[in-house]
C-alpha cells in the first residue's frame, strides 16, 4: 500500500435497523448467535456507552451521516424529509475525490410521503419524497439512481419485509417473481404468533430467502466491492432493513434449489434448511 492509498482509505458504514443491544452475542445475548458481527467486534472497537441522538429512524440516520442534532438538521421524526441542503459525510468525502455509493435502506425522506411530480415547484420538491412508494414508483426507480444527499449512486429498498417490496430492491424482486401482480402477492403473510406489544407479532412469509432484502443488500454490496477500482477510494454505506418489524419469516428452499445463488451460499454460512424458517433460524440468516 503506497502513501496515497494510506492517506485515503476506503470507508464502509454498515447499519442494521431497530436492532437492540441484547440481540447481539458480542454484547452477551443468549438467544441469538451473531458470529460475523462478533468477528467485527473482536477485531475492532466495541462501545459500551454509545447513545443514539434519537430512537427512531430518520432523525437517527440524519444525525449519523451529518454529525448534527435534530435541532440543526430539522428532521426530528419519521414522516419528515431531511433537508437536501444538509451537508453529509458523503458530500465531504465526495469533495475529496471519493466514489460515494449507498445500498439498502436510507429513509432520508418519508416512505409514505407524496410522490414527486414530473415538473415540481420548489414547494412540491420540499414536501414530496423520492423514497415514496406512492405513484408510479416502478417507473421512478427504474430511471433514477441518484445523486442523492451526496451519494453519486444509490440502490434503495423501502419500508420493511412485507411492506418493503419497493424501490430498486422491489424491481429486482418483481423480475424474480415474474411481474407486478406477483410482486404484490408477495406482500401477504400469515400470522404465526400474536403479541400485545408493538411490533411483537411474527408472520410466516412465502418469500424465498434468496429473494429477501437482506440477501439483495448483501449481494449488491459484494458486487460493488468486487468491481471497485483500487486506484479510486470509495465510501460505501450499507443499510440493512432487518431486524425491524414486521417480523415476517421467509421460506427457505430445500437442498440443491437453484433459487439460492452461489454468491449467497458463499457469504452466508448457515442458511436454514427447513422448508419454513423458525424465528431463531431466520436471525441466523441475517447475522
Amino acid at each position: 500500500m503506497n502513501q496515497a492509498e494510506t492517506a485515503r482509505p476506503n470507508v464502509i458504514v454498515i447499519t442494521t435497523d431497530q436492532q437492540r443491544r441484547d440481540s447481539l452475542s458480542c454484547y452477551g445475548s443468549r438467544f441469538t448467535n451473531t458470529p460475523h458481527i462478533d468477528g467485527l467486534a473482536s477485531e475492532g472497537v466495541v462501545c459500551d456507552r454509545a447513545y443514539t441522538p434519537n430512537p427512531v429512524c430518520t432523525p437517527a440516520r440524519a444525525s449519523l451521516f451529518s454529525g448534527q442534532y435534530m435541532s440543526r438538521h430539522g428532521a426530528w421524526n419519521v414522516g419528515m424529509n431531511v433537508p437536501e441542503s444538509t451537508t453529509m459525510l458523503s458530500h465531504r468525502l465526495g469533495q475529496l475525490g471519493y466514489r460515494t455509493h449507498y445500498i439498502g435502506k436510507k429513509h432520508f425522506q418519508a416512505y409514505m410521503g407524496k410522490a414527486p411530480s414530473s415538473n415540481p415547484s420548489p414547494a412540491d420538491s420540499a414536501s414530496s419524497s423520492i423514497e415514496s412508494r406512492q405513484g408510479d414508483w416502478e417507473k421512478r426507480f427504474a430511471e433514477w439512481h441518484g445523486p442523492y444527499y451526496g451519494f453519486d449512486r444509490v440502490e434503495l429498498c423501502l419500508g420493511h419485509t412485507t411492506g418493503g417490496l419497493g424501490g430498486h430492491y422491489g424491481l429486482w424482486v418483481k423480475e424474480k417473481a415474474g411481474g407486478s401482480s406477483e410482486l404484490e402477492g408477495l406482500g401477504n403473510a400469515t400470522p404465526i404468533s400474536e403479541s400485545s406489544r408493538f411490533g411483537g407479532r411474527a408472520l410466516d412469509w412465502d418469500l424465498p430467502v434468496a429473494w429477501h432484502n437482506s440477501t439483495w443488500t448483501a449481494e449488491r454490496s459484494i458486487d460493488f466491492l468486487e468491481k471497485s477500482d483500487p486506484s479510486n477510494p470509495f465510501f460505501l454505506a450499507i443499510g440493512f432493513q432487518d431486524p425491524h418489524h414486521p417480523h415476517a419469516l421467509p421460506t427457505c428452499p430445500c437442498h440443491g434449489s437453484s433459487m439460492v445463488s452461489s454468491t449467497t451460499n458463499h457469504h452466508t454460512s448457515a442458511l436454514p434448511i427447513a422448508a419454513k424458517s423458525s424465528r431463531r433460524n431466520f436471525v441466523a440468516t441475517i447475522r
